[in-house]
C-alpha cells in the first residue's frame, strides 16, 4: 500500500489509486480491500465513473478504461492528464491537462474514448467536475481561476477570478445551482450560476493549509476538509 492520490464511490464499493500505479477495491461492509490488485502502465492521476461499470483512470501516459474490475482498454494522449470527471446524461469525459491551458472532451462509447473537442481555458486546470444536472462544467485553474462552461456545445459562461493562488477543490450543490471553490490561499468562495455577480467568500476557511475537498449536504450546507486537518460544516442561508 502507498500514498492514495484519489477515490470514486461506487454503490458498496471504493476504488482507489495510488503512487504504487494500482486499482484497489475497498468494500464498506466488510471495511476490507479485495484482494484483486490492477497495476496499471503509468502514475493515476485522477478516476471518475464512466457510466455502468466502467471506471476511467487518467495516468500520466494514458486514460485506462476498466469494466468490472479488468482494464479493457488504454487510450494514450499526447499531455499528462490530472483531474477528469464525467456527464451521465452525454457520457462525456472532460479531462484536464497538467501543462497546458486546455480540457480535453471525449465520448465514451462501450470500451473506448472518442475525442469530441478540446476546450481552451485561462490556466492549466487543477480540478474539474460536472454538475449533478450534467448541464455545466466547472473548470478551476493554477491561476486562480473558476471557469463555468456549457456542456450542451463547451462554451464558456463565466470566468470568476477572485481567489488569490490555485483552486485545489470544487462542490456542486445538489441542484446545480451553486459551486463553491477552494484554494491553496485558504479561502471558500460560494458562486451563483443564475447570479454571477453574487457570491459568498469564507476567508480562511482552514487557516493552516489549503482546502482540500468540499462536498454539498444539501442546498444550503456543504462540508469542507483542508491542511489544517479539520472537517468543517458551514450553512449557506444567503
Amino acid at each position: 500500500m502507498s500514498q492514495v492520490n484519489a477515490m470514486l464511490t461506487v454503490g458498496d464499493e471504493i476504488y482507489t489509486i495510488g503512487l504504487d500505479d494500482c486499482v484497489r477495491k475497498f468494500s464498506t461492509t466488510s471495511n476490507t480491500y479485495g484482494s484483486e490488485v490492477l497495476k496499471l502502465d503509468s502514475q493515476p492521476r485522477a478516476l471518475c465513473s464512466g457510466g455502468g461499470n466502467i471506471i476511467v483512470v487518467a495516468c500520466i501516459n494514458d486514460i485506462v478504461i476498466i469494466n468490472e474490475g479488468q482494464k479493457v482498454n488504454s487510450v494514450s494522449v499526447r499531455y499528462e492528464p490530472n483531474c477528469i470527471s464525467f456527464n451521465s446524461r452525454t457520457s462525456e469525459i472532460a479531462v484536464g491537462g497538467g501543462k497546458e491551458n486546455k480540457v480535453y472532451v471525449y465520448k465514451v462509447i462501450d470500451n473506448n474514448l472518442e475525442e469530441k473537442i478540446t476546450v481552451s481555458v485561462k490556466g492549466v486546470p487543477s480540478q474539474l467536475v460536472f454538475s449533478p444536472d450534467n448541464n455545466f462544467l466547472a473548470v478551476g485553474d493554477f491561476q486562480r481561476c473558476l471557469t463555468i462552461i456549457k456542456a450542451d456545445d463547451y462554451t464558456p459562461l463565466h470566468d470568476w477570478t477572485y481567489h488569490n493562488s490555485r483552486l485545489t477543490s470544487l462542490g456542486w450543490s445538489p441542484d446545480s445551482t451553486r459551486v463553491a471553490s477552494g484554494s491553496i490561499d485558504t479561502n471558500i468562495i460560494v458562486w451563483s450560476i443564475d447570479n454571477p455577480s453574487k457570491r459568498i467568500t469564507i476567508r480562511a476557511a482552514h487557516p493552516l493549509g489549503s482546502v482540500s475537498a468540499i462536498a454539498w449536504l444539501d442546498n444550503s450546507s456543504f462540508v469542507s476538509v483542508g491542511g489544517d486537518c479539520c472537517t468543517k460544516l458551514w450553512d449557506i442561508t444567503a
